[in-house]
C-alpha cells in the first residue's frame, strides 16, 4: 500500500538522484562550446532576420526559388522554337542579357535633385557592377518625397508613384517622354566606366514587348521609341513583375530610408562610429527628437546606420544573384554639412575610382544644350566680355537673407574695384527662382538700379531661344542612342522613315531646360561664382565649373 510517507521518502530519493546527475552534467563542462555555437548561430540568424527587414526582403522561410521559371524567358524560348533558324539568328525575338544584372531607383522632386539621384545612382551602379536603368527627367511635383527626415512616402510609395508616371509618359500621347540621358550626356562614362540602359528599352525586354519596330542592329540606335512600339498597354499587367508586391525571384526591393540608412563605401568601423554619432547629436539639436530606432537595434547603438553598399548589396550578399534591385530614394540629401541616405566616396588611394566619380559628377548637358548655351550667351553679349555668376535659392535666401545678400554684395564690391580701374562695369548673370519684381525691389534693388557699375543678365525674354534648344534636344533622342541597345534588324523599312514620323506627341518644354542652360552659363563667368549651399542647383554649377566645361 502506498502512503504519503512513502510518496515522499521516494521524491526525495529521486529529487536526491536527479540533482547528483545535474551537478555531474555541469562539472564536465562539455556543452560549453555547443551552448557558445547555438548562441552564435541565433545571433547570426536574428541579424540577418533585421537586415532582410530593413532591405525589404521578406523572411518567409518557405520561399525558395529552386525551382523558379522566367514566364517571359519561357514564352520567348517557345516561340523561338517555333520560328525558323534564320529570324531567331537575325535576332527577331530579343531578350535581355542572362548574365546581367541591373537596377533602378524612383527620381523624385525637382530637376537639380534629380541630377543628384542620377549621378548617385551611377556611382552605386558602378560599384555593385550592375547596369542602370535610367529612367525619364519628371517635372517639379509631379513625385514628390520632400525632406526625407519629415517625408511621410515610403520606399514602396516612391517606386509606385514613379512607376505611375513613367507609364503615363510612354503610354499617353499628351506628354513628351523626356529621359534623363536626353539632357545629361553619359557618353563618357557609358559603358567605359558604367553601364546604363534606357528605361523604354528595359521595360519594353523586360514585359516581352517586341521592340522590332524601333531599332536597328546595323545603327546601334534605336528611334521614336514610344511611337514606333504599340502594345504598351501590357506594361499594365507587367507591373507586378517590376515592382511585385510580395517577395519575387527576380526583383530585390531595398526599402531602408534616411531614417535607418546611409549608403557608404569602403568605411571602417571607427568612421563609422563617429560619423553616426555626428548625425544624431546634429538631428537632436535641429529637431529634438531622433528617427524611429531601426529595427537591428541590437547590432548597433545608433539610430541611421552608414552601410556599405557593396558588402550589403553586392556580389556574395543574399543581393547580389537577384537580376533587379529595386531602390525607393537615392537622393544624397545635405544636412549640416553633413548627408543623409547616400554618402558614396571612392576609395581612399583608388586613383582610378576617384577619376570615375570625378567624370560622374561633372557630366555635362548633350551637345544640343552646349550649342544653345553658346547661342544664347552670344545673344546676352557675354561671349567677350567677363562676367559673375550668383545663384540666388527662395528658400536659403529667406533662411539667411541678411548673411546671403551681404556675401554676395562684398563679392560684388571686389569686382566694382576692380572694373573701376579698368572704367567698366560689372555684368551679373544672375540664376534664381525668386520673380523678377522680388529680386528687383526687396532684394538686389540698389544694384539693379545702379545701371553705371552694374549690368544684370537673366534669360527674361529668351523664351523662344530656350525652346529652339529643348526641340533640337528631344529631335535627337539622345537617351535612346546611349546605353545598351539590342541587337537584332528593324522591321521597318528604314530608321529614317520611322523617324521621320516623329512630332504625334505634343513637344513641350522640358522640365528646367532654363536650369540646364544657366548652370551652363554660370559655368563659363570668368570673374567667379557665388551660390547658395546646400542648394543643388548651386553643387551642380560647382561641378560643371570644376570639369570646365564651358562652350565658348
Amino acid at each position: 500500500m502506498v502512503t504519503r510517507s512513502n510518496s515522499i521518502r521516494f521524491c526525495r530519493v529521486v529529487n536526491r538522484q536527479g540533482m547528483s546527475s545535474w551537478q555531474k552534467i555541469v562539472s564536465s563542462r562539455w556543452w560549453y562550446p555547443a551552448l557558445l555555437l547555438l548562441s552564435f548561430a541565433l545571433l547570426k540568424r536574428t541579424l540577418t532576420l533585421n537586415t532582410s527587414s530593413l532591405l525589404g526582403s521578406s523572411s518567409n522561410s518557405n520561399f525558395t526559388c529552386a525551382n523558379y521559371s522566367d514566364p517571359v524567358k519561357r514564352d520567348r524560348d517557345v516561340l523561338t522554337m517555333n520560328t525558323s533558324e534564320n529570324a531567331a539568328q537575325d535576332g527577331v525575338l530579343p531578350m535581355l542579357p542572362e548574365e546581367e544584372r541591373y537596377m533602378w531607383y524612383a527620381p523624385h522632386d525637382g530637376f537639380d535633385k534629380q541630377v543628384l539621384q542620377l549621378v548617385t545612382a551611377l556611382k552605386v551602379a558602378m560599384l555593385l557592377n550592375r547596369t542602370l536603368i535610367v529612367p525619364p527627367i519628371f517635372e517639379e511635383g509631379e513625385v514628390v518625397m520632400g525632406d526625407c527626415l519629415e517625408s511621410q512616402v515610403t520606399p514602396q510609395e516612391l517606386r509606385q508613384l514613379a512607376w505611375s508616371a513613367v507609364v503615363e509618359r510612354i503610354a499617353d500621347s499628351r506628354y513628351s517622354y523626356v529621359s534623363a540621358a536626353d539632357i545629361i550626356d553619359l557618353r563618357s562614362v557609358s559603358p567605359s566606366k558604367v553601364k546604363t540602359i534606357d528605361m523604354r528599352v528595359f521595360l519594353a525586354l523586360w514585359c516581352g514587348i517586341d521592340v522590332s519596330a524601333a531599332c536597328s542592329a546595323e545603327g546601334q540606335n534605336c528611334y521614336n521609341f514610344t511611337e514606333a512600339i504599340h502594345p504598351w498597354e501590357s506594361l499594365g499587367s507587367c507591373i507586378e513583375r517590376f515592382l511585385p508586391r510580395e517577395r519575387s525571384c527576380l526583383v530585390y526591393k531595398i526599402d531602408a530610408s534616411c531614417k535607418t540608412t546611409i549608403w557608404t563605401n569602403s568605411e571602417n568601423r571607427s568612421s563609422r562610429d563617429f560619423w553616426e554619432q555626428m548625425l544624431e547629436n546634429t538631428i537632436l539639436e535641429q529637431h529634438g527628437l531622433l528617427p524611429e530606432r531601426s529595427t537591428d537595434e541590437q547590432y548597433d547603438d545608433h539610430f541611421i546606420k552608414r552601410r556599405s553598399v557593396v558588402k550589403s548589396l553586392g556580389p556574395g550578399s543574399a543581393a547580389g544573384e537577384y537580376s533587379l534591385l529595386s531602390f525607393g530614394s537615392l537622393s544624397p540629401q545635405p544636412f549640416e554639412k553633413l548627408s543623409l541616405l547616400a554618402d558614396i566616396r571612392p576609395t581612399p588611394g583608388d586613383e582610378v575610382m576617384e577619376q570615375a566619380f570625378l567624370a560622374i559628377d561633372a557630366l555635362p548637358y548633350t551637345e544640343e544644350i552646349m550649342r544653345g548655351t553658346r547661342y544664347i550667351l552670344e545673344l546676352l553679349g557675354l561671349t567677350s566680355r567677363p562676367f559673375f555668376c550668383a545663384h540666388l535659392d527662395l528658400g536659403n535666401v529667406r533662411q539667411g537673407k541678411e548673411r546671403v545678400l551681404t556675401a554676395l554684395r562684398s563679392r560684388l564690391e571686389t569686382l566694382l574695384q576692380d572694373s573701376r580701374r579698368s572704367r567698366g562695369k560689372v555684368n551679373l548673370f544672375l540664376v534664381t527662382d525668386l520673380l523678377s519684381e522680388i529680386w528687383n525691389e526687396k532684394y538686389l534693388g540698389d544694384i539693379a538700379d545702379n545701371g553705371t557699375f552694374y549690368e544684370i543678365h537673366t534669360f527674361d525674354g529668351y523664351e523662344d531661344s530656350l525652346l529652339d534648344t529643348a526641340y533640337k534636344m528631344m529631335t535627337h533622342e539622345y537617351g535612346l542612342r546611349s546605353g545598351y541597345i539590342p541587337p537584332y534588324r528593324t522591321v521597318a523599312s528604314s530608321v529614317d522613315d520611322i523617324h521621320s514620323n516623329s512630332g504625334s506627341r505634343k513637344l513641350e518644354l522640358p522640365p528646367d531646360i532654363r536650369a540646364c542652360v544657366e548652370e551652363v552659363v554660370c559655368s563659363c563667368a570668368s570673374l567667379g561664382f557665388y551660390g547658395t549651399f546646400p542648394s543643388a542647383v548651386s553643387t551642380r554649377i560647382v561641378n560643371l565649373r570644376k570639369a570646365q566645361v564651358c562652350p565658348i
